[in-house]
C-alpha cells in the first residue's frame, strides 16, 4: 500500500510503501540512563549537606549543577535527533537507509531490488521477545553490502511486507521483460 511521504532522497515518481524508524525502546533506554544521571546532583548535594564538615560554596554547586544538566539536555536532544532522523524507506524501486551519525552529519545508502537475494527477520533475546522488536537482514549478491535494519517493531511482519513489495517489483520487471523480449527478437530477425 502506497503512502504519502516526501524526502529529498526520493526520485520523482517513486512510490513509498514503508517508512521505518528504530524501535522506541532504543530511545527509552537512553532516557532511563539520562534520568539516573540526573538524580546524581541532588544526591551529592544531600550528602554534602549531611557531611557538614565539607564547606562547599552553594554557588559552585549551582554552577556545576547547571552545567551538568545542560550537558545532559544536549546529550538527550542529540540522541533524539539521531533516533528520529534514522530512516529506512522502502519504495517500489529500492530500499534507502538514512543514518544520522552526528548532529550535522548523515549517511545515505540504497539497495536496488534486483540485488536482493534473501530477507531474514530475527528476535534475539528476552527484551526483543517481550517488546516485539528485532532486526531484519537483507542479503545481497555483493557480500560486502548487506543491509541490517535494527531494531524495528514486528520484524517478521516487516520482512513479509518487504518480500511483498519485492515480489511486486519482480512481477512488474518480468511483465516488462516479457513485453520487450519478443519485440527485440523480431527486430533481430529482420
Amino acid at each position: 500500500m502506497e503512502i504519502q511521504f516526501k524526502h529529498p532522497e526520493l526520485e520523482s515518481g517513486e512510490k513509498v510503501y514503508l517508512v521505518l524508524h528504530r524501535h522506541w525502546i532504543v530511545f527509552v533506554k537512553l532516557v532511563v540512563i539520562i534520568f539516573l544521571m540526573a538524580i546524581i546532583p541532588p544526591i551529592v548535594y544531600f550528602l554534602l549537606g549531611v557531611l557538614d564538615n565539607l564547606s562547599v560554596p552553594v554557588t559552585f554547586l549551582a554552577v556545576f549543577g547547571g552545567i551538568y544538566y545542560l550537558m545532559l539536555t544536549c546529550i538527550l536532544m542529540t540522541n533524539w535527533i539521531d533516533y528520529y532522523c534514522d530512516l529506512f524507506i522502502i519504495t517500489d524501486r529500492r530500499i534507502i537507509n538514512i543514518e544520522q551519525s552526528a548532529l550535522f552529519n548523515y549517511k545515505t545508502s540504497e539497495l536496488l531490488f534486483g540485488q536482493i537475494i534473501d530477507i531474514t527477520a530475527e528476535k534475539d533475546g528476552f527484551l526483543p521477545m517481550m517488546f516485539g522488536f528485532g532486526s531484519i537482514s537483507i542479503k545481497t549478491a555483493a557480500h560486502s553490502h548487506d543491509f541490517h535494519i535494527f531494531p524495528v517493531a514486528s520484524p517478521d511482519l516487516l520482512s513479509k511486507e518487504v518480500k511483498n513489495v519485492l515480489s511486486l517489483h519482480k512481477s512488474y520487471d518480468s511483465l516488462n521483460s516479457s513485453e520487450l523480449g519478443p519485440q527485440n527478437e523480431s527486430k533481430n530477425t529482420q
